[in-house]
């Protein structure tokens, strides 16, 4: 007896004789899969080295506050966030010799500056 092979567009060959079909469309789509699970770990493994890294950039920053005699914690205040409340300390401090009184932990340091402007405007 013959066999009969039977095509479609998509270039799938199947047989009558072994019932076996062309696996390599069958590997394209595996290989597919398998490169968008890999991009997927890659970039998780990227955001969680990124994370790492700004983690361990605010402990160093702590480190280095902590000898300048201020308290932060990382976990709750990045980099940027210590330099700025440290800018609003300073500035806060500055303001208290030239007799103005300013909480830095409400007031930042352009609301002061705002605020003594408003005050020697009047």
């Amino acid at each position: 007896m013959g066999t009969k092979t039977y095509t479609n567009n998509s270039n799938i060959i199947y047989s009558d004789s072994d019932s076996k079909y062309n696996k390599s469309n069958q590997l394209k789509g595996t290989e597919i899969k398998t490169s968008k699970l890999f991009c997927n770990y890659i970039y998780r493994n990227h955001i969680e080295n990124k994370y790492r890294y700004y983690k361990i950039k605010d402990i160093n920053h702590t480190k280095y506050l902590k000898t300048k005699s201020y308290s932060f914690d990382p976990e709750y205040t990045n980099a940027y966030m210590m330099d700025l409340k440290v800018c609003d300390i300073e500035r806060a401090k500055y303001w208290k010799i030239q007799s103005y009184s300013f909480d830095p932990e409400y007031t930042n340091s352009y609301m002061m500056d705002q605020k003594v402007r408003d005050i020697e405007n009047k």
